[in-house]
């Protein structure tokens, strides 16, 4: 039986449907005749009512949109959720301002055909008597235009999808759940954004709880992997296609949200092996992990199968230090590389070949080891042990400007989201934001012992340092935000994932520590194991990746099982 009370509910109809039909257009029954009796109009027009009722439109005759003649319009009303709905009072509490302006734009569109026996009542904006049917008289198109301008909650969604059958498809619609999507915080990646679709039934399976539970025998990770296969393998533009059910994409990342959030859940841990030292740096692209070691080597992994599948032996004479990349959606692109032997090395990349996955190009020598490099569309930068920031030109792989500013070892480099700024970390305590046309410095930061490692997303920057501190600070004032407190030795490595709201750090005490990133408070140590220093992280929301100093990589997944996990940012 289905539950009316579960704002995600699927029909038993639509879960035993197997064909998934994209929903590119609402399907309108204006011009057909009605089939609803006077009974079911009335509970309709009622349960409309009872919906703008919460958001203060009511006016206790029946009618969510107009008032008797001569009444003066009133401040908003409150209907509390029945039983089994969720109260959501700080939802609720957005529902301020402006609200009669709006009634009155939405009472304006309500205006339909003349219907027989109705009363006329007196238009409050233009003072002139109308008569008509309301709400359902409207097309779909209005009727969505209006659900688009309510207060986003999964409570206002639900109520309308108990309203009829037209209000429960008009409840499904993709647009007003990737509203709820975003109103919540939360992202898709690149390659979702750009290739989804979405469609008008859920993915095979069923929600027991916040488990998802699939109704074959393949896994969604499994399903995954052979679609990570097929559209590195296939160039039709139509393959690269990710259908998306939005209800159950938004249950997916907030059940997922609640697992990061928890102080008492511990994510799974997988340990992925084939170095033989220190793995110094990783770099994640889609399902693919690029690390470096001190073993001289760069491994490449598929972390839908925790497999290595390409080993590139002797990239430098000694450690590789950091990496880089640049790489398109289908798997190509270029891999830039920096050592303590003092050379930048730089490979092209092409995932989709099983023989000439790495190819090297060019070495660049510099006069000392290479501590971090990026890479764009125009450049190549690298920082090293000489204090010095080098940017080359990418189409030449010649020297254009050496930046001058740090006393110290230059030991971290992170770019602005459009690559036109970067900022640098150094052993002498200071952050210092470069802009890469003028060379300059615009705005710098710090304060205390050497920084070892710097991040730069969207307004945060983030650090970590001898004092054993993590410290966010606004790459626009330069400002302190926070410090979070907790570490016992030098933090080695920081990163920030905004959609889940969190900063992620590790160092020498070999603690993994995730801390919120609103209130700065530490919500959990997430691994168990502490025997190996940690030299390198990544985080998307579903998981976090560690570099090990005993040559391992952990993997800590929050839930692979969960509905589009691989498509969050």
């Amino acid at each position: 039986m289905d539950d009316l009370t579960n704002p995600f509910r699927t029909t038993s109809s639509e879960a035993s449907t197997s064909q998934l039909r994209p929903k590119n257009q609402l399907i309108t029954k204006i011009g057909q005749s009605s089939t609803s009796t006077p009974k079911t109009e009335a509970n309709n027009r009622r349960r409309f009512g009872g919906l703008f009722a919460t958001f203060g439109l009511s006016n206790g005759n029946g009618s969510p949109l107009r008032v008797p003649l001569g009444t003066p319009l009133k401040g908003k009303t409150s209907l509390k959720p029945t039983e089994g709905e969720i109260d959501e009072n700080e939802e609720a509490s957005n529902v301020n301002g402006g609200i009669w302006s709006f009634a009155e734009r939405m009472k304006e569109l309500t205006i339909g055909s003349p219907a027989k026996g109705k009363a006329s009542q007196q238009d409050v904006v233009t003072g002139t008597l109308e008569l008509g049917d309301g709400l359902m008289s409207l097309p779909d198109e209005l009727l969505l235009q209006i659900l688009l301008q309510l207060p986003p909650t999964i409570i206002q969604l639900n109520l309308i999808s108990t309203i009829s059958t037209r209000f429960y498809d008009l409840s499904r619609t993709p647009i007003l759940w990737i509203k709820l999507f975003h109103e919540a915080g939360f992202e898709l990646n690149e390659k979702a954004i750009k290739n989804n679709i979405a469609i008008e039934y859920p993915p095979k399976g069923q929600w027991k709880g916040s488990q998802w539970i699939n109704s074959d025998n393949s896994s969604s990770k499994d399903d995954q992997l052979s679609e990570s296969l097929g559209k590195l393998k296939d160039d039709d533009e139509h393959e690269d296609r990710i259908t998306i059910h939005y209800p159950t994409l938004l249950r997916s990342r907030m059940n997922l949200q609640k697992l990061i959030q928890n102080p008492n859940f511990l994510p799974e841990t997988t340990i992925l092996s084939g170095h033989s030292d220190i793995v110094y740096c990783l770099y994640r692209w889609d399902n693919y992990l690029f690390t470096g070691s001190r073993d001289k080597s760069i491994r490449i992994y598929n972390l839908l199968t925790n497999n290595c599948i390409w080993l590139e032996k002797n990239v430098h004479s000694r450690s590789v230090l950091c990496i880089n990349l640049e790489i398109d959606e289908k798997g190509k692109g270029i891999l830039i590389s920096g050592s303590s032997d003092s050379e930048i090395v730089i490979y092209s990349i092409d995932l989709t070949s099983q023989e000439d996955t790495m190819i090297r190009k060019k070495t660049i020598k510099e006069t000392s080891s290479i501590l971090s490099v990026l890479i764009s569309s125009e450049y190549y930068i690298s920082s090293n042990k000489d204090k010095f920031i080098n940017i080359y030109s990418r189409r030449t792989n010649e020297l254009i400007k050496s930046l001058k500013g740090h006393t110290q070892p230059v030991n971290s480099l992170a770019f602005s989201n459009d690559k036109m700024k970067f900022v640098s970390g150094s052993g002498d305590g200071m952050w210092k934001i470069w802009n890469i046309n003028s060379g300059l410095v615009e705005i710098e930061g710090g304060g205390g012992r050497g920084i070892a490692c710097v991040e730069w997303i969207d307004n945060y920057i983030l650090t970590g340092d001898g004092d054993n501190l993590v410290k966010l600070y606004s790459s626009i004032t330069g400002n302190l935000i926070h410090t979070f407190k907790g570490h016992t030795d030098l933090v080695r490595s920081v990163t920030i994932n905004k959609s889940a709201k969190v900063v992620i750090s590790s160092g020498y005490d070999k603690t993994i520590r995730m801390w919120d990133i609103h209130s700065g408070n530490l919500i959990k140590i997430i691994n168990e194991d502490r025997s190996s220093l940690i030299f390198d992280l990544n985080m998307t929301p579903g998981k976090i990746i560690a570099a090990k100093q005993d040559g391992t990589i952990h993997v800590f997944d929050f839930d692979n099982e969960l509905p589009y996990i691989d498509y969050f940012a």
